[in-house]
């Protein structure tokens, strides 16, 4: 088989035999050159069998079986159990009986649709409306006709075009505590409990707070006074080296401690336990600071307040766990000194003209 001209396309065929035969249509000849080289190359290796004569328009329910025998031997244990869950529960309700080259774009966003505005039956109190459920099941969809695009099954995805819902935008205002604010915060605290070690961590490091529930004894370098944090337990996936000042050294070598988590796990046996731990750790730092206390909020404290000291942008960056330099842009906030600069530089630019408006208002008092 090859590559040949049909009309003004270009066709491209793999297999041999007459049940063992797939092809494909491109507008150029390259393109067709080009998967025609890599069909064969993974048909070499193994990693692609060709379907038979007769396999490419299946059922929904059949090509579903084909779909997910093919996750379980590539995906994780848990990515599988998410399809197979998925394609079980929300999708052959909606696509049993129906042949792949019979579903349409409008079909799926018909259904789509229907999903979003269809009634929760999971909590009493919901209307509707679940976006990440309706998203998920977009995605498996999506995944399940690409598969079947991959194996020569259907000429392109109808659903790859159909766009996710999104969350609506929502503005979060973080507060940033003065260094006033800060010690006072700390001052009310017992020293020798978690909850001032954890805030201390917090405003002496402007950790995430997941890395933070996960930070360990081990990661303190104590020659070189640095926080050490691998890229196992950064969001970027980049290790992270902060400078740590005196007073958290020095609590820290007050927990005579070599090894283990700083703050343990409470919940024990729980799937989500770093979010649970988070969620008891700020309820009993809330009984000292407030129920209006965040975590976060020490994180942008910490990194508006050494952006402010005169640190560079990049290095705001980097002790903040960026991976781009525009992010770090959002600390440096407008504070009462520069007002007054702004101020300053407003009245060199127009001049200080006190004496002309007094000598105006005296002229209309005559």
């Amino acid at each position: 088989m090859g590559v040949f001209k049909r009309g003004d396309k270009w066709r491209a065929s793999v297999g041999s035999g007459p049940d063992r035969i797939w092809s494909k249509t491109y507008p150029t000849k390259r393109e067709a050159q080009t998967w025609e080289r890599i069909t064969n190359t993974d048909r070499d290796r193994g990693e692609l069998r060709l379907p038979r004569k007769g396999q490419t328009d299946l059922l929904f329910e059949d090509f579903a079986d084909i779909f997910l025998s093919h996750a379980q031997s590539e995906c994780r244990p848990r990515t599988y159990q998410g399809y197979r869950s998925r394609v079980h529960n929300s999708l052959m309700a909606a696509f049993r009986g129906r042949r792949l080259r019979q579903i349409t774009r409008a079909e799926i966003a018909q259904w789509r649709e229907a999903k979003l505005l269809a009634p929760c039956t999971r909590h009493k109190k919901c209307l509707g409306g679940h976006k990440r459920q309706a998203n998920a099941d977009l995605d498996v969809l999506r995944a399940l006709l690409g598969y079947a695009v991959q194996t020569g099954r259907l000429e392109g995805n109808p659903a790859a075009l159909i766009e996710r819902g999104r969350k609506p935008e929502r503005k979060v205002s973080r507060r940033v505590y003065s260094p006033a604010e800060v010690q006072a915060l700390l001052a009310r605290m017992p020293v020798e409990s978690d909850e001032y070690g954890l805030v201390l961590t917090a405003f002496s490091t402007g950790l995430r707070p997941a890395t933070l529930m996960a930070m360990r004894i081990e990661w303190v370098d104590w020659d070189r006074r640095l926080l050490l944090v691998p890229g196992r337990a950064t969001k970027d996936g980049d290790p992270l080296g902060l400078p740590l000042p005196d007073l958290l050294i020095a609590w820290l070598r007050g927990l005579k401690r070599t090894a283990g988590l700083l703050w343990p796990s409470r919940q024990l046996g729980r799937k989500d336990r770093q979010l649970a731990d988070h969620k008891t750790r700020l309820a009993d730092i809330r009984q000292y600071l407030g129920p209006a206390f965040l975590l976060y909020d020490c994180r942008h404290t910490y990194l508006t307040h050494i952006n402010r000291a005169g640190i560079r942008l990049p290095a705001t960056a980097a002790a903040g766990g960026h991976s781009d330099v525009r992010t770090a842009m959002i600390y440096q906030g407008i504070d009462q000194d520069d007002l007054t600069a702004i101020r300053g530089a407003a009245t060199d630019l127009v001049g200080d003209g006190r004496a002309k408006l007094l000598a105006l208002k005296k002229k209309d008092r005559r």
